[in-house]
C-alpha cells in the first residue's frame, strides 16, 4: 500500500511504495518516504499538506510527541493523539 500524500500547492497525491523511496511533489512542496516499512514526510510548511490525504492508522507507529506536533500543525483533533 504505501505512505500517500497530497499536496495543495501543485496538486500531486504522492506515494512511498517501498522502503527507502523517498518521493517529492512536482513543485518539491511535501516529501514521503518508507513505504510500510517506516513513516517519513514533510513539507516546507505543514499547511501545504492536502487533509484528509495523511493515513491516521499509521499514527501509532510515530512517537506521541510528533503526533502531538503534526496533529497541532496541522490543526487535527487531539483525539488522534490516543495511546
Amino acid at each position: 500500500m504505501g505512505t500517500r500524500l497530497g499536496c495543495l500547492i501543485c496538486g500531486d497525491v504522492i506515494e512511498s511504495k517501498s522502503r527507502h523511496d523517498f518521493v517529492r511533489c512536482k513543485c518539491g512542496g511535501i516529501f514521503v518516504d518508507g513505504g510500510d516499512d517506516y513513516v517519513r514526510a514533510g513539507a516546507e510548511d505543514l499547511k501545504y499538506i492536502m487533509p484528509g490525504s495523511v493515513d491516521l492508522s499509521e499514527l501509532d507507529k510515530i512517537p506521541l510527541a510528533v503526533r502531538l506536533k503534526v496533529a497541532t500543525d496541522l490543526r487535527l483533533p487531539l483525539s488522534i493523539l490516543k495511546e
